[in-house]
Formats: C-alpha cells, sequence, structure tokens
C-alpha cells in the first residue's frame, strides 16, 4: 500500500513547457528484500493509458511534449510492483 499525491502543475521558465509533477510514498512490501518498482500510467481515457516507467524513484515529471494538452481531462495512477509481479 502507498498513497499518491495530488499531481502539481507549473510551467517551466526555461523551456516555456507544461510539467505536471507526480509523487507518491514507498509501497509497504509484504515480501522482505523484494525491490519495488513503479510505472505511472496516464491518459485521455482510463482504459487506454501510456505506461512510463519510474523505476524505484518515487517521483516522475511529464511535460507537454508527452503529447498532453492543456485544458484537458486526464486519468492517471501509480501501479506499483515486485519480484513477483
Amino acid at each position: 500500500m502507498f498513497t499518491a499525491n495530488t499531481p502539481a502543475v507549473r510551467v517551466n521558465d526555461g523551456t516555456g513547457e507544461i510539467e505536471i509533477d507526480f509523487a507518491w510514498s514507498a509501497s509497504t512490501e509484504v515480501d522482505p528484500g523484494d525491490a519495488v518498482s513503479y510505472r505511472l500510467e496516464f491518459g485521455e481515457d482510463a482504459d487506454n493509458v501510456t505506461s512510463y516507467d519510474a523505476g524505484t524513484d518515487l517521483a516522475f515529471t511529464l511535460s507537454s511534449t508527452d503529447n498532453f494538452e492543456d485544458n484537458s481531462v486526464y486519468y492517471w495512477r501509480i501501479v506499483a510492483t515486485d519480484n513477483d509481479g
């Protein structure tokens, strides 16, 4: 179990790109010693998302170069997996 924070939306001063910062707490792993990795799933339809591998990081940033538009509705989730999937 882990908690995902509300994404923070900002404009990158250097590039002018819109960026969304996602962050979450570490997952509570029931199998001691298993590494936990995370995947951000993001898209305009909850059933049709693009997956982004965050590895073992607890944060990930998307920019508008990742094909999202301002003033649109998007769905997102963080998926945690361990050695067993």
